[in-house]
């Protein structure tokens, strides 16, 4: 169990090592030379600690070394200095040196075990890891925390139904940006799909999809691929059309809904191109139109909050913009949202909205 303090809304949870609980930290820490080189980070080694003091996350954290007791491959005890106390600071600004904490028994001196001792600690072994002595120990990557934690387990069988069209987290960023046809239920957990393909019509789409790009809209057709998927991979039905040739879908922005768009889009764009991209956040103000496009508001963080967007106004008026018919690919892909009533007290004005997490881009454009 973790002990956390979580915002009034609940999408927020702030987690910090506790006094007296047992963590884990980089012994190595070197997050500027790990960024530009995570192979280096297979070398780092761990050291256990023991918090001794820590009120605030804006303030220094105190910690104890913990050394291993002979004889025992998971039993440590508090190194003791006569000036220190075998203590150190753990700077604020350096919060991300704490890997994990370690569950642990403090022994209290009863005897439980021969040769330990009051103030000794037996450490769970499955989080009592040390890269240096642990030949096995591989340190976690970026991409596989982000896939663990990037899906919902909310759908049941009763939520499906065939010929429906969704949007799945099946892209390499782990965004909405898929699209596929429901063929049956399979069990009470997974559901047959067809994958959508891109259909692209205009120069434009077929040098994107040429590029290996994924297109967030546009016309869709039914694919060969078949797949079983576990519905936490499901983000949203899908409103689209479907053309007279029933293979095919056409998938635009609606009214009412939420989208993630490109910044700075370009559609000459190449692959690295789109692995650096940021997003911003708009509403969808009017129906899409061959002719004329979409009509767009751009939308803001409510400050304070990661998952709460109000419309963003200059002067008192609100940024309106009409994306054309040629610049439809630079819309990423729908966001999943709602409207909340404002909470005065608490910042959030009237008629915010409340973003899916899950759906929001790894990085938004200021």
């Amino acid at each position: 169990m973790v002990s956390y303090t979580a915002s009034l809304t609940c999408d927020q949870f702030k987690v910090f090592p506790k006094k007296h609980e047992i963590w884990a930290i980089y012994k190595d820490w070197n997050p500027f030379e790990w960024c530009d080189n995570p192979e280096s980070r297979k070398d780092c080694t761990l050291q256990t600690v023991q918090i001794m003091e820590f009120c605030h996350e804006h303030e220094d954290v105190i910690v104890a070394n913990l050394l291993e007791v002979d004889g025992f491959q998971n039993i440590c005890w508090r190194e003791t200095d006569k000036d220190e106390e075998g203590c150190f600071k753990v700077p604020s600004r350096c919060m991300y040196r704490f890997s994990h904490r370690i569950p642990a028994y403090a022994f209290k001196g009863g005897g439980e075990i021969s040769g330990v001792s009051h103030g000794m600690f037996e450490l769970d072994n499955a989080s009592y890891c040390n890269s240096s002595s642990d030949p096995n120990y591989q340190s976690p990557t970026f991409s596989s925390v982000a896939k663990a934690n990037s899906l919902k387990l909310e759908w049941s069988a009763e939520d499906f139904a065939s010929g429906q069209v969704w949007a799945v987290y099946n892209c390499s960023d782990h965004m909405p940006r898929q699209y596929v046809v429901v063929k049956n239920v399979v069990s009470s957990i997974e559901v047959s799909v067809n994958f959508l393909e891109p259909h692209p019509i205009s120069d434009e789409e077929i040098s994107w999809v040429e590029e290996k790009l994924p297109p967030g809209c546009g016309t869709f057709r039914i694919g060969s691929s078949i797949a079983t998927l576990h519905m936490a991979k499901f983000s949203h039905l899908v409103d689209c059309e479907q053309r007279t040739k029933k293979n095919y879908y056409r998938i635009y922005p609606r009214k009412g809904e939420v989208w993630a768009m490109y910044a700075n889009w370009s559609s000459k764009w190449k692959r690295p191109d789109f692995e650096r991209y940021h997003c911003r956040i708009v509403e969808i103000m009017s129906e899409f139109s061959e002719d004329s496009g979409v009509l767009t508001a751009s939308l803001e963080a409510v400050p304070g909050y990661n998952t709460f967007f109000q419309r963003k106004l200059s002067n008192g008026f609100m940024l309106n913009r009409l994306v054309a018919r040629s610049e439809m690919l630079s819309f990423s892909h729908r966001v999943e949202a709602f409207v909340v009533p404002g909470i005065d007290k608490y910042g959030i004005p009237e008629c915010s909205w409340h973003i899916e997490p899950d759906a929001l881009p790894p990085l938004l454009a200021l």
